[in-house]
């Protein structure tokens, strides 16, 4: 799968102390022709980590929901339950200028968990 190199990387800490890291490529390493994500055992992540530029990251952990932003300080966002899954995906969007060639290409990144309920806690990153 060629892509182009992507702002922020996944890395995941498993309940057991393992740890994934999303390949710069975005390679599966189970499915070839997918994306890193094919990987991760989405039950079993304990911390879901975005690592961005310099020392940026976003974190949520399991199973209290917890977000971490560029610090050491777990927050708590949202109270919604007790049963929580992640919930990550990019959004991609192509804005082409019109009567050009030219286009603008925003990727933007969803980090949270969704409830078992009527409810989720999502954060946007760009």
């Amino acid at each position: 799968m060629k892509t182009e190199r992507l702002k922020y990387l996944f890395e995941v800490v498993y309940t057991d102390g393992t740890v994934y890291k999303q390949s710069p490529e975005d390679e599966s390493v189970l499915h070839p022709s997918k994306s890193s994500f094919y990987d991760v055992d989405v039950d079993n992540v304990e911390i879901f980590t975005l690592r961005g530029p310099g020392n940026e990251f976003y974190s949520v952990r399991f199973p209290s929901g917890e977000f971490q932003m560029n610090s050491d300080k777990w927050i708590n966002q949202c109270n919604l339950g007790t049963t929580k899954k992640l919930v990550y995906y990019r959004r991609v969007t192509v804005d082409f200028q019109e009567g050009t060639t030219k286009a603008e290409k925003k990727i933007v990144f969803y980090l949270g968990w969704k409830y078992d309920g009527p409810g989720q806690c999502v954060l946007a990153i760009e």
